[in-house]
């Protein structure tokens, strides 16, 4: 799978000199899938389990989620958690005094947890409700089968759109750059914080459009159990009007 994150990146930065029109929209579909995918699915369903949808909706949800190529959607959960449990602090995997820019950017989508065999459950332990659920097991243990298949099968389709879906990959890994790096940063003028908070969460005020949902980043941190994490009459967060479409009542 890693051989695809490399593609992504190597699309991302280079293909605006060989057809800029599809990586215009590499980059307006990158926007939609960073949304959906990271922000409503892998962040806000699958991790922090902030609402629920029906039962045939799960499974399309969790497939989804198999396409942001920083491990399984397990793998991501497991990541963020460990994240939320000791963040800004010495085993935190985000934290970006210790990994730095770089790795912010680059190698820390590499931290999650490639390896699908049962061996990695035993160190899962913050993740006992997303083991027992046969879906994202499957798709945890079948992941790069699914990838080459649906990237196979979008091939013959349409090879722009595979094209597209590849940069918008990329542009979700600008956004885990914020999440990582970022968002923990006390940056003047474009982050503030609602909370004072046992870490160094902030919001950020300019990402919102960037990346809808992840922006207010200190609210995350102070209430993780909400989906809609805009709170003040100046704070507008897209992901719950999507939510609210989906979610189950």
């Amino acid at each position: 799978m890693k051989i695809f994150y490399f593609i992504s990146w190597l699309l991302l930065l280079t293909y605006w000199y060989i057809d800029l029109d599809t990586w215009l929209l590499g980059l307006a579909f990158g926007w939609l899938f960073h949304m959906v995918i990271c922000s409503i699915i892998l962040h806000k369903y699958v991790t922090h389990r902030t609402f629920n949808v029906s039962k045939w909706l799960h499974p399309i949800l969790i497939y989804l989620g198999t396409f942001n190529l920083n491990g399984s959607v397990l793998a991501w959960s497991n990541l963020h958690r460990l994240h939320h449990m000791t963040s800004d602090k010495k085993d935190d995997p985000h934290d970006p005094n210790i990994i730095g820019f770089i790795n912010s950017l680059f190698v820390m989508n590499f931290q999650n947890n490639y390896d699908n065999s049962v061996t990695v459950l035993f160190n899962l332990k913050n993740c006992k409700d997303l083991i027992r659920d046969r879906w994202i097991m499957f798709f945890h243990n079948n992941m790069n089968l699914v990838l080459i298949f649906s990237y196979s099968l979008l091939y013959l389709i349409s090879i722009k759109a595979l094209i597209i879906l590849f940069i918008a990959t990329g542009v979700s890994f600008v956004g885990l750059f914020f999440t990582t790096y970022v968002y923990h940063k006390n940056i003047p003028f474009i982050q503030y914080r609602n909370h004072i908070t046992s870490d160094n969460s902030y919001n950020n005020w300019l990402s919102t459009i960037l990346f809808p949902g992840e922006a207010y980043h200190n609210n995350h941190h102070n209430d993780s159990s909400k989906f809609n994490t805009a709170e003040s009459k100046y704070e507008f967060d897209l992901t719950s009007i999507i939510i609210n479409l989906i979610r189950k009542k």
